[in-house]
Formats: C-alpha cells, sequence, structure tokens
C-alpha cells in the first residue's frame, strides 16, 4: 500500500484545506518529515490511519476530537486519502462528527460522521461497515497490524528492548495473538486443581463411611477398625477387615433367627392353653348376664303388647281419612282450570295495555311525520331554482384568478427590473471609477513616454557637434538642441506605466461592456412591463404602477374569495335538493306505514276488551261450584289428610315391629343360654398359675434374642453398606488420581513448573520462536548500525528457577567476545538496538500477516541521541528498507539529518493560526 495524495482540510492543526503529494517524493528512498514542535509532523500519519481506519493512531485521540481549534466555521472538516495497492488506485474519505456553522439561519449544527470508499471502476460505498471491511480486505491487515508495521514509534520500542519476561510476553501476545495459549495455561491450571480437589473431596468421603463403621468392644477385630478411624489403616486391610465383620454379622443373624423360632413354637403351646382358660371364663360371666336379660326381656314384651293393641284401635280411622282426601283430589282438575283462566286474564290486560300504548305512540309519531312531510315540501318548493348561478360564479372566480395571477407575475417582473436598475446604476458607478483611472493612467504614461523620449534626445544631443550630421534627422545644423531631464523615468518604470495603462484601459472597456449588457437588460424588462401594464391596467407610467398592481391584487383576492363563498352557498343548495328528492318520498312512505299499524293496533285492543269480558264470567262460574279458593287450599287439606293417616299407620306398625323384635329376642337369648351351659359343663379345668409363669419366661427369651438380633442386623446393614460405598470410592479415587496426575504433569509442563528447569511457560515457548525469528530480523539491521560490534541474543539461562523466563535479551559484544544484558546499553546504543528491533518485529509482522507488504513506513524521533557515525549507521541500516519500491519516512527535527535527506516534508506554523505543509524534491 502506497499513499499517493493526502488532503487534510480542519484537521488538527491543518486549519484549512492542507494537500500532501506523496507521489512528488517517488516510489523509493528516504525522505524527511520536519518541522517544529507541535507543527503537526505525526498528524500527518494520524490523518492517514484516520482515512483507513475511522481512529487516531494513539489511544487518547478520538475522532472529536480532530476538528482544528484554527478553523473557520464553514471549512468542513475531513480526510481524504487517495492509495495504490496493486497498481489500483483507491479513494478512501472520512470526517468525524463535530459542530459546524448552520447553513441557513444563526448558530451551530451537529455534522455526523461519515465515510466513503471509491473503487478503481467507480463503485462507491457509504455505509461505516462497508469501509471498514473493503480497507482490510485490500490491505489485507488491522489497525493494530498497520500501526506495528507501519509506524516505528522509538519511544515504545524502547520498553520492548528494556522489558521483563512478564512485560514481553503481554506485548507479543498482543502482536502474534498467543492468547489461546495463554487461556490453555490457565484452562490446565484450573482443570489441576479441580482435580485434585476431586480426589480430596473423594477421600473426605471414605472418612465419612469409615466413621459408620459398627464393632463390638469385644470383637478382636475392634482394634484394626479403631485404626481405621485413626486414618492409621491401609484401605486394602480395612476393606478385608470390614469383609471378615459382615461375614460374622450374618452367621450371628441366622442362629439368632433360629432359637428366636424355637421360642416362638413353645409360646404357641402356652397361648393355646391360655385361650382355652379364657374362654371358660367368658362363658361362665355370659351365662350369668344372658340369664338376667332374659328376665328384662320378658318384661319390655309385656309393655309392647299393650301399646300394640292402643295402636291397633287408633288405626280404624284410616279408612275415613283416605276417602275424605279422594273426595278432594277428585275436585283439582277444575281448580287447575281457575288458575289458567286467572293467568289468561293476566295476559290479556298486559296484552291491552301494551296495545293501548304503542296505539297512542303512533298517533303522535304520525302527527309529526305529517308536519315533517309538509315542511319539506315547502323547503324543497324554495329550492326549484338552486344551481342557476353556480356556472356563472365559476367562470367569474376563473377571470378574477387568471387576472390575479397576471398581476402577481407582472409585480415580480416589476421587482426583478427594480433590482436590475439598481444593479445598473451601481456598474455605472464602477465604469466611471474605472475610466477615470485608466484615463489618469494613460496621462501618467504619456507623460512619462515624453519624458522618457526627451531623455533619449537629451542623450544624443550630447554627442551632437557642429558640422557633423544628426543620427535621428541627418541634419548638421543643430539651433535647438534638446537638454537632458533630471527626472525622466527608466526604460522599465515605463513599461509598467504602460502596462498598468494598458490593463486600466482594458477593465475600463470591460465595466463599460457590462454596462451595456445590463442596460440592454433593463430595457427588455422595461419593455415587457409596459407591455403587460397596457394590457392589464391601461395607459400608466411604470414609476407609479406598483402601487396601482398591488390594490388590484387586493380587490381581486376579496373578489375570489366572495366568489367562494357563493359557490359554495350554491353548492349546498344543490345538494340539498337532491337529498329533500330522497327524503320526501321516504316520509311520505313511513306515514303511510304509521297509518296501517294504527289500524292495526285499534283491532287488537277492540279484541283484547272483548276476551277480557268472556273470560270473567267463566272465573265466577268455577269459584262458586269449589270448596276451596284455589288449588293450592285444596291440596294443603289433602296433604293434612293424609298425612294423619300416615302417622296412624306408622304408630301401629312400629308398636307391631317392637312386640315382635322382644319375642324375638327372648328366643334367641333362651337358645344361647343352653349353649352356654353345655359348654361349661364340658371344658376340663386348667391351672392358670403355671401356664401364666412359663408364657412370661418364653417371652423374655425372646424379647432379649430379638434385641440381640436387631443389633445385630443393624450393624450388618450399616457394615454392609460402608463396604460397598468404601470399595466404589476406592475405585472412583484411583481414577481420579490417574486423571489428576495425567492434568498435572500438563499443568506443571505448560505453566513451567518442572522442578529444577526454568520456568517457561507454553506461551512463553510459543512467542520465543516468535522472538527468535525477531532476533534474526532485527541483528541484520543491528549488526550494520553498530559497525559489526552489537548482536542482540535471546538469554539461554535463568537468572531465578522461581521467575518465569525464556524471553529474557542479551546482547553479545563481539569487540571483547562478552555477553550482558541490554539493560547495560548505552544511550545512542540503546535507540539503535530498539529500533533495531522495531524493524525486525515490523518485518515479522508483515510476513505473519500472509506477506503483506507496505511501500511506504515511518519513523519516529529517537535520533537525536547518536553520535555523527552511529547516524551514518543508522542511516545505512534504513536504506536498505528502501531497496524495491519502498518509502521510508523519518519524523524527525535533527539538523544533521536536514542536511543529509534531500526529500522533505516540511511542517511549519502559521503566524495566522494552524499549519501548513511544504514538500522539498
Amino acid at each position: 500500500m502506497r499513499p499517493i495524495k493526502l488532503t487534510m482540510s480542519a484537521f488538527g492543526p491543518y486549519a484549512g484545506e492542507t494537500v500532501v503529494d506523496f507521489d512528488k517524493l517517488g516510489e523509493n528512498g528516504i525522505y524527511l518529515i520536519s518541522g517544529d514542535t507541535g507543527a503537526g509532523k505525526t498528524t500527518i500519519f494520524d490523518a492517514i490511519v484516520y482515512a483507513l481506519y475511522g481512529n487516531a493512531s494513539g489511544e487518547k485521540r478520538e475522532p472529536s476530537m480532530f476538528r482544528s481549534k484554527y478553523a473557520k466555521p464553514d471549512t468542513p472538516t475531513f480526510v481524504e486519502l487517495v492509495f495504490k495497492y496493486a497498481d489500483k488506485l483507491y479513494t478512501v474519505r472520512r470526517n468525524p462528527s463535530y459542530m459546524r456553522k448552520k447553513l441557513k439561519g444563526e448558530g451551530y449544527t451537529a455534522q455526523p460522521a461519515d465515510c466513503s470508499f471509491t473503487y478503481p471502476d467507480g463503485r462507491i460505498l457509504t455505509k461505516n461497515d462497508e469501509v471498514k471491511n473493503a480497507v482490510k480486505d485490500i490491505i489485507g491487515i488491522s489497525k493494530d497490524q498497520f500501526l506495528q508495521i507501519a509506524m516505528i514509534a522509538q519511544g515504545d520500542f524502547l520498553k520492548t528492548l528494556t522489558a521483563s519476561t512478564e512485560e514481553r510476553r503481554k506485548i507479543l501476545r498482543y502482536i502474534f495473538k498467543t492468547d489461546r495459549f495463554f487461556t490453555l495455561q490457565d484452562r490446565l491450571r484450573t482443570e489441576a486443581s479441580e482435580a485434585n480437589n476431586k480426589v480430596n473431596k473423594a477421600r473426605e468421603g471414605i472418612e465419612h463411611y469409615i466413621k459408620e463403621i459398627r464393632c463390638p468392644e469385644e470383637n478382636p477385630l475392634a482394634l484394626k477398625v479403631e485404626s481405621a478411624k485413626n486414618d492409621e489403616l491401609p484401605l486394602v486391610e480395612l476393606i478385608a477387615t470390614l469383609a471378615t465383620l459382615v461375614e460374622e454379622d450374618k452367621n450371628s443373624e441366622k442362629e439368632l433367627s433360629k432359637e428366636i423360632t424355637e421360642v416362638e413354637n413353645q409360646l404357641a403351646v402356652v397361648n393355646t392353653l391360655l385361650g382355652k382358660l379364657e374362654e371358660y371364663n367368658k362363658a361362665k360371666n355370659e351365662l350369668v348376664n344372658v340369664s338376667e336379660a332374659i328376665k328384662l326381656k320378658s318384661e319390655d314384651r309385656t309393655k309392647a303388647e299393650k301399646i300394640l293393641n292402643f295402636e291397633k284401635e287408633k288405626f280404624k280411622e284410616t279408612d275415613s281419612l283416605y276417602k275424605e282426601s279422594a273426595e278432594i283430589k277428585a275436585e283439582l282438575p277444575r281448580y287447575s282450570e281457575l288458575e289458567i283462566q286467572s293467568k289468561k286474564i293476566e295476559q290479556t290486560a298486559k296484552l291491552l295495555k301494551n296495545d293501548e300504548k304503542s296505539l297512542n305512540n303512533k298517533r303522535n309519531l304520525l302527527a309529526e311525520k305529517i308536519k315533517v312531510f309538509e315542511e319539506l315540501k315547502a323547503e324543497k318548493s324554495t329550492l326549484e331554482k338552486a344551481g342557476e348561478n353556480r356556472e356563472k360564479l365559476i367562470s367569474e372566480k376563473s377571470a378574477a384568478e387568471e387576472k390575479k395571477k397576471n398581476l402577481e407575475n407582472l409585480k415580480n417582473a416589476l421587482n426583478n427590473y427594480t433590482a436590475i436598475i439598481s444593479d445598473l446604476k451601481e456598474k455605472q458607478n464602477i465604469y466611471i471609477k474605472a475610466s477615470n483611472y485608466a484615463q489618469q493612467a494613460l496621462e501618467d504614461y504619456n507623460s512619462k513616454n515624453k519624458a522618457f523620449l526627451n531623455e533619449q534626445a537629451g542623450i544624443l544631443a550630447m554627442q551632437l557637434k557642429d558640422d557633423s550630421p544628426c543620427p535621428v534627422c541627418g541634419s548638421t545644423v543643430h539651433p535647438n538642441i534638446a537638454q537632458k531631464s533630471e527626472s525622466a523615468p527608466t526604460e522599465q518604470e515605463l513599461k509598467t506605466a504602460k502596462q498598468k495603462s494598458e490593463t486600466a484601459q482594458s477593465d475600463a472597456a470591460s465595466a463599460s461592456n457590462e454596462c451595456a449588457a445590463i442596460k440592454g437588460k433593463a430595457e427588455t424588462a422595461k419593455a415587457n412591463i409596459e407591455n403587460q401594464l397596457e394590457k392589464l391596467i391601461g395607459d400608466i407610467d411604470i414609476n407609479s404602477s406598483k402601487e396601482k398592481i398591488n390594490s388590484l391584487i387586493k380587490e381581486l383576492t376579496e373578489l375570489i374569495t366572495k366568489l367562494n363563498c357563493e359557490i359554495t352557498a350554491e353548492e349546498k343548495k344543490i345538494k340539498r335538493k337532491s337529498e329533500l328528492e330522497i327524503i320526501i318520498p321516504e316520509t311520505e312512505s313511513e306515514t303511510e306505514k304509521l297509518k296501517n299499524d294504527i289500524s292495526s293496533f285499534e283491532a287488537n285492543v277492540a279484541s283484547h276488551k272483548a276476551s277480557l269480558t268472556e273470560i270473567t264470567e267463566q272465573i265466577e262460574s268455577l269459584k262458586s261450584s269449589l270448596c276451596f279458593a284455589n288449588k293450592s287450599t285444596a291440596e294443603k287439606k289433602i296433604a293434612e289428610l293424609e298425612g294423619k293417616a300416615e302417622t296412624l299407620k306408622k304408630s301401629y306398625e312400629n308398636a307391631q315391629n317392637c312386640f315382635n323384635a322382644c319375642d324375638k329376642e327372648i328366643v334367641a337369648l333362651k337358645a344361647r343360654e343352653e349353649q352356654l351351659k353345655k359348654q361349661l359343663e364340658s371344658s376340663d379345668k386348667i391351672n392358670a398359675e403355671e401356664v401364666n409363669e412359663k408364657r412370661n419366661s418364653l417371652n423374655l427369651q425372646k424379647q432379649v434374642k430379638t434385641e440381640m438380633k436387631t443389633e445385630v442386623i443393624t450393624r450388618l446393614m450399616s457394615n454392609s453398606s460402608a463396604l460397598e460405598n468404601i470399595k466404589k470410592k476406592t475405585d472412583e479415587i484411583n481414577l481420579l488420581e490417574k486423571r489428576a496426575s495425567l492434568i498435572c504433569s500438563l499443568n506443571n509442563t505448560a505453566n513451567g513448573h518442572i522442578n529444577g528447569k526454568e520456568r517457561i511457560m507454553l506461551e512463553t515457548y510459543i512467542q520465543m520462536t516468535y522472538f527468535d525469528r525477531i532476533i534474526e530480523k532485527a541483528n541484520k539491521r543491528f549488526m550494520i548500525m553498530s559497525g559489526g560490534q552489537y548482536e542482540l541474543k535471546r538469554s539461554q539461562t535463568a537468572e531465578n528457577l522461581k521467575i518465569s523466563e525464556g524471553l529474557s535479551l542479551d546482547v553479545i559484544d563481539h569487540y571483547n567476545g562478552s555477553t550482558r544484558s541490554v539493560k547495560t546499553l548505552s544511550g545512542g546504543e540503546s535507540f539503535k538496538a530498539s529500533l533495531s528491533l522495531a524493524l525486525g518485529l515490523s518485518d515479522e509482522i508483515q510476513a505473519s500477516a500472509g506477506g503483506i507488504r507496505l511501500d511506504t513506513m515511518f519513523v519516529d524521533e529517537g535520533f537525536g541521541s547518536l553520535d555523527d557515525e552511529s547516524l551514518n549507521q543508522a542511516m545505512n541500516a534504513l536504506k536498505g528498507l528502501t531497496e524495491g519500491n519502498r518509502l521510508v519516512g523519518i519524523i524527525s527535527h535533527v539538523n544533521e539529518l536536514k542536511e543529509r535527506i534531500d526529500k522533505q516534508i516540511i511542517v511549519s506554523k502559521d503566524r495566522t493560526g494552524g499549519s501548513r505543509v511544504k514538500i522539498v524534491t
């Protein structure tokens, strides 16, 4: 990429539009960018970076800060760069956001940031992302890579020269994107820690299971279990011990189960005997209770028999009650008919009321409709002639508008004519001044010409002698010899006066022609205006026509407004007439419909009245033949009679059931009494004391053995679970320890934690390859700059095994064969070393960026610390960079460089504010 032309407007210290034509510097060689401090030398590089990438080269400058403080309010801020790549020209233009003067009105407004990119074929991109991608696609590098390749800033790379391994690692990580290896190191470190934590956590789990192991104190294995709980027993031996405990408890559990079964069998025999004894005692007690119950139930049966006889007599009344109820039920249909007729009379009365109300409403509505119909007919008769004047009014309006338009055009023409006359007077004044000046210049020239000629004649006259011929006229007689003037002009003054006179004559002629042209334009305009005045107003002077035109325009405006109102009124009448032609027939139809509705409602009212009379007569006839007022009263009486009959019936049935129940229970009790007597006679006598004593002894044996079994089972479950979990955890720990060992080994290798070796991390190891290539490229320049004395070398030994190393830098002194730290170099030597390292880094970045080559580079300052010989060596190294088609720009104010470098871009401050650029080749 080669910059061809850079244009900066109101950018940084450059107040106006400043053009830097790089094409004048040629295609190769070294050129110098010099100037006062703060004049804007580095700003040239800033502008190139901003044009390409939209940002400054420095971190502290935002695009919004680019607006020049020296710029005039109406000067735009922008940067435009024309550059060549692969023999094709591209143009990129950008402007930052800034406050600019408003195009109209007072004050300022925000100018938004904008950009454009033009291809060789004329295609233009205007979106920021499109421009950004186009620059990267063509040049092939990002802004950061461009800054590292195209600008060699001595101050920054001096830090790289003397940086520690940790600092240099950060720099190379940023440049060569080795952060993925740094991320891998961190990930391995984290995973190693996590793997160790998992192993420790698994071990803690085993400790928890060991604490759950149970062992009786009398067991010989109790000492080993105690050792395991104190973490003093190997896992293999612990597992074997625990397996033995589990097997012992299984055998104990089987033996105890067998003993408990034998005790339970003996208890079953004892319980059988006790069951028989319990049944004998129960039967004896039950016989006493049954005999007493028979006596009590016999008394209840006698009482129940008396109640049954009483209820039987009352039950005989139920027949008469059911008969009376049946007679009333037979009359119920007539009560239903009475209710139907009562509801019917209510409905008919309601219908009559509604129809009478509707009839009155219809009659009132009919009266209103008739009134509206008559009013509409009357209104229609007044609109018979509607619309007859509309076309006439429209015609008058069009004529008025046309005349008004012509008058307004005439008014504009008159204003234009006035402006032309004013311009003509101004130009005439200019012509008069120019003519007077031309006359004065001509007179001055004639005067000086005459004086000059007289001077020439005086010079010739001094050479005349009597009887000698005159070189002008040939006469040998010289009666009146010309005298030499003391104030005669020189030939150059005469030429100047002549040129001044000719220029003044030309200016006067131009002014005269311009006046003639304007005068012709004024006369044409006047003739057209007078012609229009004649047509529109009549005979009137052009100078007094303006007031008349304004008056006529005002009158026409008022007339047009009036005509618009009249036209609108006519159109409303036409519209209303059309509406009435539809409304009137509709109203007439509605009137007829109302009349028909009224007739229908009148017939309905008469019908409802007749129905009411007939229904009333039927109701009176039914009421006179019935015993009760309504069906509800009759149904209540039926319910009362039947309820009483049912009560008597139920009381009789209850008495009968009670008597039968007593009789049945007595029979059952007597049967049970006989059964119990036979059971007691056949039962053997059993010694209850001996049986109970034996049962208590057996229960005690069973309880003791059951508790022992429960203890064994609990211990067995706990130890079996602990054994299984410890086995699983042991297998898990083996796998986790293998993985932790592998990951920790990788972590120690990647993070440089191998005992007895230098702490070289994986990222550092990768960076060492880049760093070696940088040093190799840097030494090609450093050997030249140092006259073969110095060579850079990466340190091979670590000063401290506890500190991360691998990127330390030493210098070999070939004059004495020593190797020492680069920090021991002097100021000038450090500059040459840092410049060489920077150039080496630039070469390596270009190579790693896909072979990208920039045809223009910049080196910023640092040459002031060099002596003459060192300066020669640095210049020779930089000249090596210009091989092929490459330009190297040195930004410096060192005077010796001004004498050594012919091609220069000189930046200087202007007294009026701002800076300017001059190219010297």
